[in-house]
C-alpha cells in the first residue's frame, strides 16, 4: 500500500506546488521533499512498533517534510495547513469518490444499510489503520453506528513534532469520501462534530438513519 500512497503523494506535491512563489522547479521541489520524508520515517522508525500501518507513517512523513519546505515562502501554519489540505484533497478526490461510490452502490438492496455498512466500516478501519487509532463502536443496527475516536496516533506524532495543527489535513482528506454519503440516496447520514485537532476529547464518527438529525462536519481549518 505505500507505493500507492507514494503515488498519490507524488502528485499531491505537484497540486501544492501550483502556484507557490518558489525559485525551484516541480521535479527539484518533489525530490526535496521527499528525500526529507525519507530521512524522516528512519528517525520515526518507533512510530511503527506503536502500531502505525507504513503507508501512514510514510504519508505523515511526507506532511511533515512538505510543510517544512513551505515555510520560507508561507511562513504562517494556518496558511500551510489550508494548502496542504487543498493538495491532498486534490490529489485523491477522483479515485476516493469512485471507489466510495461503488461501495455505497450496494447499500440500497439492503432495507437496513446501516448494517453492512457499519461492518466494512469498522473492517476498513481496522485493516488500513492498525493500532493507530483506537475506536469504540456502538450500534443498535437499525437507527445509528457510532465510531468514537479515543486516541489517534496521527495527531500524537504531529504533536511530537511541534506542529499538531498538521492533523488537520488528515480530518480534511476525510471530505472525500464522507461527503459522497447522501442521505436522499442512501439512506444514511454522516455527523462529525468533534474533533481530537480541534480540542475535542475524541473524534465522533456517526452514521444515522436518514432524517433523525441534520449532517454536521466541525470545521478542519
Amino acid at each position: 500500500m505505500v507505493w500507492i500512497i507514494k503515488i498519490f503523494g507524488s502528485a499531491m506535491l505537484k497540486h501544492l506546488y501550483q502556484g507557490l512563489p518558489l525559485d525551484r522547479r516541480l521535479g527539484a521541489f518533489r525530490r526535496g521533499i521527499r528525500a526529507r520524508a525519507r530521512a524522516l520515517r528512519v528517525e520515526n522508525h518507533e512510530w511503527r512498533q506503536q502500531g502505525v500501518p507504513a503507508w501512514l507513517l510514510w504519508l505523515m512523513c511526507l506532511l511533515l517534510a512538505a510543510d517544512e519546505a513551505l515555510q520560507p515562502a508561507v511562513p504562517e501554519l494556518a496558511a500551510r495547513v489550508a494548502l496542504l489540505q487543498q493538495a491532498m484533497r486534490q490529489a485523491y478526490r477522483g479515485p476516493v469518490k469512485f471507489a466510495v461510490r461503488f461501495g455505497l452502490g450496494f447499500l440500497p438492496a439492503f432495507r437496513r444499510p446501516l448494517i453492512p455498512f457499519g461492518a466494512v466500516y469498522r473492517l476498513l478501519n481496522t485493516l488500513g489503520f492498525g493500532r493507530a487509532l483506537e475506536v469504540t463502536y456502538s450500534t443498535d443496527r437499525k437507527t445509528y453506528f457510532y465510531a468514537d475516536v479515543k486516541r489517534c496516533r496521527m495527531f500524537a506524532f504531529f504533536d511530537a513534532h511541534g506542529v499538531p495543527a498538521l492533523t488537520r489535513v488528515m480530518c480534511g482528506w476525510d471530505r472525500n469520501w464522507y461527503e459522497e454519503i447522501r442521505p436522499e440516496k442512501y439512506g444514511i447520514q454522516f455527523t462529525r462534530d468533534r474533533l481530537i485537532s480541534s480540542g475535542d476529547p475524541l473524534c465522533a464518527f456517526h452514521f444515522e438513519r436518514a432524517g433523525r438529525t441534520g449532517s454536521r462536519d466541525k470545521e478542519t481549518a
